[in-house]
């Protein structure tokens, strides 16, 4: 027989005398989803913001409110500068999120946002996202990052 047939999923077919069951393969990729998938997305907090790839690593940055040329920059080394007047996001960090549900900051230029993993949170329906860093100059913080999905009133409560 020279024309192929095709066989329908979930059907048995004998192919070279061996049975073989026909999958598609897309059913089952249709329901597989990463174990990170609820922290993927685009998380904003007041000067701040973590964007998290499909592939679960991302982007955190955010304000230092740190201004250059002041005894702000004597007061907080390491901490990046932002020009006079101008608000920029300086502080600039590679994260990714790790098995154990945790933010894994892999490369940072503030040492407020050090390399190491953060404990995490999601709430509200898995719209926001509380960051839990640990720094020498500001002891244990929780900062709050909120999906575009939260309703308005309460982001602005939550996330500034």
């Amino acid at each position: 027989m020279t024309a192929a047939r095709k066989i329908a999923a979930g059907s048995i077919a004998l192919l070279a005398g061996a049975a073989v069951l026909v999958t598609t393969g897309t059913a089952a990729d249709a329901h597989h989803k990463p174990w990170y998938q609820a922290y993927i997305g685009t998380w904003d907090g007041h000067g701040r913001q973590i964007v998290i790839g499909r592939n679960g690593t991302g982007k955190m940055d955010g304000r230092t409110y740190v201004t250059c040329g002041t005894e702000d920059v004597a007061n907080n080394p390491g901490v990046p500068c932002e020009k006079f007047g101008i608000p920029a996001d300086v502080s600039v960090q590679s994260v990714r999120i790790t098995k154990s549900r945790r933010l894994a900051i892999t490369k940072t230029n503030d040492v407020t946002r050090a390399v190491g993993t953060y404990r995490t949170k999601l709430s509200h329906g898995n719209k926001v996202l509380t960051v839990t860093f640990v720094s020498r100059r500001d002891g244990r913080v929780d900062v709050p990052f909120c999906s575009p999905k939260l309703n308005p009133a309460t982001s602005r409560d939550i996330c500034g």
